[in-house]
């Protein structure tokens, strides 16, 4: 009777054995995917962050913001596609005039909030006139006058970070703008019925923002469920190749005891 319950054992404690491996070696897997995929977002975003900022450097201005120029922003937009919109904000008094493709603008309301880092801004438009949602602004400061371009948040966290992980969301904030984000939210079944999401961040040292990306935990438990049937594959395998290999060798041990007696 000893004999089948020791096998018994030995099977379960393997079969746990595979489990625990397979677990760690799945949240391993899974933090360091998103780990790199996180690093890889903000080089691609610090490129075309400075990429946008030397476009913009010195853009043709006129206090009377004729017709003409706003066609010259119009084709530089055109030219451009990462961004949105081209122009430029004087401010004077207290109060700031705008020339951009959507004409001349005057107001005394805040237009922007961000950070600024030496003669560069990066900040949210405060306004929705144009687009159905807030602009991302890249602005470089001349003086008074501020040249600047705005961007579509969801292009930053859609096709300046291809590819993406198909597992994960993805958040951009800036440092000190923190209820201000740019999000693609792929899964909303962040489960935390087995531990809480799984989180990824890097910051940019050039910039200051932040790229968050976060998963379900249940990624990790899926990753580990595909990772244990391969290792009761292996394990099997394994265990029946040494079988076979000790078959042969049993059985001439067996004759050669009998032929002795």
């Amino acid at each position: 009777m000893k004999g089948p319950y020791s096998k018994v054992a030995l099977i379960l404690l393997v079969i746990l054995a595979v489990a625990v491996i397979s677990f760690f070696h799945a949240n391993m897997i899974v933090k360091r995917e998103m780990k790199h995929s996180a690093e890889y977002s903000l080089d691609k975003i610090e490129s075309h962050i400075s990429a946008i900022s030397h476009a913009i450097i010195s853009l043709p201005y006129n206090p009377n913001c004729p017709l003409s120029l706003q066609r010259e922003y119009a084709n530089l937009t055109y030219e451009n596609e990462e961004v949105r919109a081209l122009g430029v904000v004087e401010e004077s008094s207290g109060s700031w005039s705008a020339c951009s493709i959507f004409g001349p603008v005057n107001s005394k309301e805040q237009y922007w909030q961000g950070d600024q880092f030496a003669d560069l801004f990066l900040g949210w438009s405060k306004h929705t006139d144009y687009f159905p949602e807030t602009s991302f602004v890249i602005s470089i400061q001349e003086g008074e006058r501020h040249s600047f371009a705005y961007v579509n948040p969801r292009r930053m966290v859609g096709s300046w970070i291809a590819p993406r992980l198909d597992f994960a969301d993805y958040e951009i904030r800036l440092p000190n703008q923190r209820e201000q984000r740019a999000s693609m939210a792929r899964h909303n079944d962040h489960e935390t019925w087995f531990g809480a999401p799984v989180r990824q961040q890097v910051t940019s040292q050039a910039y200051g923002f932040d790229i968050t990306l976060t998963t379900a935990y249940s990624t990790v438990i899926r990753r580990a469920c595909v990772y244990f049937l391969r290792g009761l594959l292996l394990v099997t395998f394994i265990g029946f190749t040494i079988w076979m290999l000790s078959t042969p060798y049993a059985l001439l041990k067996a004759k050669s005891i009998r032929d002795q007696l």
